[in-house]
């Protein structure tokens, strides 16, 4: 695998966003994969490496913190790990592109404190434990520039489509990789180069993606641990689903709150794992719910842990509400002994 097939993938996925939305050439469409700077328009070639199973990209930080809040979270961490497996997964033409099935994150926040975390960049380093017909096992590891691993993530993705002659036709003759198509792509897409800069193009992706996905949140005043959140086109992937990264970061997003508070409204909260399950496409540009739930607390000597359920779910025109994804956070804080 080279550079430039990874880059052909992701302008072919570009090119299939911008074949449903019915766009013309010189319109500027970006899903939530231009918002975390791993886009075909705003990648950074130079900073990525790649060979047969393995896929690394130095990601650049830009800021420390949005908000209060870190801007290395947990979420937006495993919303890069989507995209770039999925980028080693189909650049590699292992299968057609799928979907995923489950993420897992493990967070070590506290190797975060060395110098307030003033670190450029964190290297992320993407590689594929086993891949079959049907199924892909990946692994990320988060490493800093003093090769300290802040994080690891495993990501779980379904390849085919389901149609025995198609997947048939796309393991043998997969489409994204050819030529014709890739020449198609070239002249019908915008280069990176041609993309107008706006002034957000000028903050640093993972500010970008933070503010996106926040300023789409409403919380509920008068229930803890609810939320809405309304779902438009920056938030999606290529097949117009809601972008599995950007589901991490809401369950984060409202999540944490409601742990602070359960926790005893202590600030030194900190997210340790996430786990979440995909179980349906969310579509269009719904108002899904946010609902969180206390599954345990255990209160130890020095510590507490809380154990939270996030689901995600959207009511469809006939009244009847699906969960789109289930994800199930640990938290923990200082135990403030009285």
């Amino acid at each position: 695998m080279t550079k430039e097939r990874v880059l052909n993938f992701l302008k072919q996925g570009n090119l299939l966003t911008r074949i449903r939305r019915r766009a013309k050439p010189t319109d500027v469409f970006h899903g939530f994969e231009h918002s975390i700077g791993l886009s075909y328009q705003n990648i950074q070639m130079d900073r990525l490496s790649v060979d047969a199973t393995k896929l690394s990209y130095r990601y650049p930080l830009g800021c420390k913190y949005v908000g209060n809040q870190r801007v290395l979270s947990p979420g937006l961490a495993t919303a890069l790990m989507d995209e770039l497996s999925t980028q080693l997964i189909g650049g590699g033409a292992l299968a057609p592109p799928g979907v995923s099935v489950s993420f897992h994150t493990h967070w070590f926040p506290r190797r975060l404190d060395k110098e307030d975390l003033d670190i450029e960049y964190v290297d992320i380093i993407n590689t594929i434990t086993k891949a079959g017909k049907t199924i892909a096992h990946t692994r990320t590891e988060f490493v800093t520039p003093d090769q300290q691993m802040i994080g690891y993530s495993t990501h779980v993705k379904f390849l085919p489509t389901g149609n025995f002659f198609l997947d048939t036709l796309m393991s043998s003759y997969p489409p994204w990789q050819s030529s014709a198509l890739s020449n198609f792509a070239n002249r019908w897409l915008p280069t990176a180069s041609s993309t107008t800069t706006t002034e957000q193009d000028a903050r640093s992706p993972a500010t970008v993606a933070h503010e996106l996905v926040q300023e789409r949140l409403t919380m509920t005043s008068s229930e803890l641990g609810k939320a809405q959140f309304q779902m438009t086109d920056e938030h999606t992937n290529g097949f117009g689903g809601l972008h599995g990264g950007c589901i991490t970061m809401v369950m984060e997003k409202v999540a944490e709150p409601y742990a602070q508070e359960k926790l005893g409204g202590v600030n030194s909260i900190e997210m340790e794992s996430l786990q979440v399950q995909f179980l349906a496409a969310g579509r269009g540009k719904p108002q899904l719910q946010v609902s969180c739930q206390t599954i345990d607390h255990i209160v130890q000597d020095d510590r507490q842990i809380l154990m939270v359920r996030v689901d995600i779910s959207q009511t469809k025109k006939d009244k009847t509400t699906i969960v789109l994804a289930q994800g199930t956070l640990k938290f923990t804080a200082p135990h403030l002994k009285k």
